[in-house]
């Protein structure tokens, strides 16, 4: 199965799938419900505000979440990530903003 998923996402060009370690044993994560083109930003804020808030109410309590736990291993790997991917968003968004701005039929 796992084959499977790996050939179907290199025939369609799509992200490979990630393995991450959880404390239960192997987790396949894919993305199996993508956001549609006329909804992205708006889901995508969303969630990145949960993310947001999550990060202060760790910050105020000693890097623990809401129940009072450290983030697990793969939790930590994808906060890193999204590091990285904030800093790309931000880069690629400035560029989006000054052709927004300087196009007139935009």
């Amino acid at each position: 199965m796992l084959l499977f998923i790996i050939n179907f996402a290199k025939n369609t060009k799509r992200r490979m799938p990630k393995i991450r370690y959880n404390r239960v044993g192997i987790k396949l994560k894919l993305n199996t419900m993508g956001n549609m083109s006329y909804c992205r930003f708006e889901n995508t804020s969303d969630n990145l505000q949960d993310c947001i808030d999550a990060i202060e109410d760790m910050n105020n309590n000693n890097g623990l979440n809401d129940y009072d736990e450290p983030l697990s291993d793969s939790e930590q790997e994808a906060f890193r990530e999204m590091i990285e991917m904030c800093r790309t968003y931000l880069e690629y968004s400035k560029e989006l903003l000054d052709t927004i701005d300087n196009d007139e039929n935009y």
